[in-house]
Formats: C-alpha cells, sequence, structure tokens
C-alpha cells in the first residue's frame, strides 16, 4: 500500500535549561525528518553556545545578564515572562509542542511552566518529557524537581518523566554517564518520530491529530513507548520493549482511560 501524506503536521521540540538544550542538541543531530523543528531556550547564554545545530533563544537578558538564573526557579520564571514576545513567536505555526526539561535547577524548573501556559493560550498541546536529578544530588535540588513536576503535571497535556538514578540502574553498569544521557536522549528521539509518523502517515485504521489530541486530552500520567523488530520473529519483543520502556517511569496501563498504538510493517508481497 502507497504511503500517503495527508497532512502537514508541525512538531517544535523545545529545550528548556542547560540539560533540555543538551537533550536537543542530540536529538536533532540524529533527526532528518522535516516536520520537526528543534530550539532550545536558556537564561545562559553560553550554555546556548553548545546548541550548535538548532534555533537558540536568551531569554531574561535584562535580569540575568546572559549568566543564568542561579539555580533559581523563580529567577528562570521571571525571566521567561519577560521574554513572551520572543517565545510568543517562537512557538507560532506548531500543531505540537515537546518540551525537554531537566528538574531540580533553574531554567528547566522555572521557565517550563510559563511556556506551558503560553502555548495553551494559543491553543497549542504541550508534551513534556522531564528528567529528576540524582538523589545524591542533595535535597533541595529533589524537592525543587518535585515542585515543578507538579505544576508542569497540573499544566502540561501529557507529561513523561525519567529518573536520573532509574536511567543509570536500567543500563549496563559499564555504561559512563554521558552515553547513558545520550542513550536516553536517542530513545526520546525515536518517540518524537514515532509520534510524527503516526500522525502524517495515512494507515488502514487511521490516526490523526485530533486522535492524538483526544488522548493527551484524557487525566493521568502518560506513557509512551518504541519497539523495533529485524524480522517476524522479533514482533513479540518490539512489542515487550515498547510497554517496558525502562527509561520512563512504570505506569500501570492496564487502567489507562485511553491508548493509542501503531504498527507500521513492510508491505505484503
Amino acid at each position: 500500500m502507497e504511503n500517503v501524506q495527508t497532512s502537514q503536521i508541525n512538531i517544535h521540540v523545545i529545550g528548556v535549561g542547560g540539560c533540555g538544550g543538551n537533550a536537543v542538541t542530540n536529538m536533532a543531530s540524529l533527526c532528518s525528518h522535516e516536520r520537526i523543528r528543534f530550539s532550545s531556550i536558556n537564561t545562559d547564554i553560553a550554555a546556548l553556545h553548545r546548541c550548535h545545530n538548532h534555533e537558540v533563544v536568551l531569554i531574561g537578558e535584562g535580569t540575568t545578564k546572559g549568566f543564568g538564573a542561579g539555580a533559581d526557579p523563580e529567577v528562570a520564571r521571571r525571566a521567561a515572562s519577560q521574554s513572551e514576545a520572543a517565545l510568543q513567536v517562537l512557538i507560532e505555526g506548531a500543531d505540537l509542542i515537546i518540551i525537554v526539561a531537566g528538574l531540580g535547577g533553574g531554567t528547566g524548573s522555572g521557565a517550563s511552566p510559563v511556556l506551558i501556559d503560553l502555548a495553551k493560550e494559543n491553543e497549542i498541546d504541550v508534551m513534556c518529557f522531564v528528567t529528576l536529578p540524582f538523589k545524591t544530588e542533595g535535597g533541595l535540588r529533589v524537592d525543587i524537581a518535585e515542585h515543578a513536576l507538579a505544576e508542569i503535571r497540573s499544566k502540561a497535556n501529557a507529561t513523561l518523566v525519567m529518573s536520573n538514578d532509574s536511567l543509570i540502574s536500567a543500563l549496563d553498569e559499564t555504561v559512563g554517564l554521558l552515553s547513558a544521557f545520550r542513550h536516553c536522549d536517542a530513545q526520546m528521539h525515536n518517540i518524537v518520530e514515532a509520534i510524527i509518523v503516526m500522525l502524517t502517515n495515512t494507515g488502514y485504521i487511521n490516526v490523526d491529530i485530533n486522535d492524538f489530541s483526544h488522548i493527551l486530552s484524557l487525566e493521568g500520567d502518560t506513557a509512551l513507548g518504541v519497539g523495533i523488530a529485524e524480522d517476524d520473529s522479533s514482533l513479540s519483543s518490539a512489542l515487550k520493549h515498547a510497554l517496558e520502556n525502562p527509561l520512563v517511569d512504570k505506569q500501570n496501563i492496564m487502567g489507562a482511560q485511553g491508548v493509542i498504538a501503531q504498527l507500521t510493517c513492510r508491505e505484503e508481497p
């Protein structure tokens, strides 16, 4: 069956803060899909200089002078509010915004809720991929992350939570920290690619942006997974990998209010 493009869906992936910017830089290096746009926003101009392969926006320059939020979410919140006009231009034309942020510091924790509010005012669906700090980073960062996560969950259409501790424990002990983060970024990229393929291609049972928006409107936590099989005998393994993604906190999908599943395979002979 011919693969027919049915709609021009624009997905905008925005990294917020240092962790988010690093993740989006890695994701952008893996992506070749023209309907996915990558950007990063930060209060720290030095961190933005490392985002070499996508658009960047410095927020709150009048407040932080480009030196960051000092791990203070309230400073980052004010910075994002002061740069609302630039953020409004940034999100124009998006059908779905995916925010990537690390929680526990200043910019990711404080600016993300402001960006979500702005997107919702423009009737744009928002998904958030957020990471939680290592417990060894201390109680203050953990508390900041927990408060930010609660606010983000209350505002975004869907929130996927990835714990740094869970990430490390899920991988081989010989894997280094930077390699683990790159592995996590690759998994997020696979999910974003899967979403845009699902929303732009016609299948025997079609899923469009309205179906996806309906699922996002349901209450509760979100789980997303992608599994790939090399041959017919690996199909069950691919399904297992999709349902048991070790990079996402375990979810009880048996009680889910809604599910979207897509199977992509080669054409029949």
